[in-house]
């Protein structure tokens, strides 16, 4: 993704139950089209089971230093 410049942001490693790991992470909507199709191209190579995106995602952020001292926020 990194080298089709395609800024990726949020990311996140899973693990399944089944021993498998899945990576999420947000992208620009503007690249979004273009992130699908390199990682649906990826996946044949990996044999990864699955790649699916949605648009309708927003990224809300909660910042300051209260954070740091309440536990039990997110």
């Amino acid at each position: 993704v990194a080298g089709a410049n395609i800024e990726v942001d949020m990311i996140v490693q899973n693990i399944g139950k089944d021993e498998t790991t899945d990576f999420t992470f947000t992208v620009h909507r503007n690249d979004y089209h273009k992130a699908l199709e390199l990682l649906r191209e990826t996946a044949e190579v990996l044999g990864a089971r699955e790649v699916f995106g949605t648009k309708n995602i927003v990224k809300l952020s909660l910042v300051g230093v209260g954070m740091r001292s309440h536990a039990g926020i997110a």
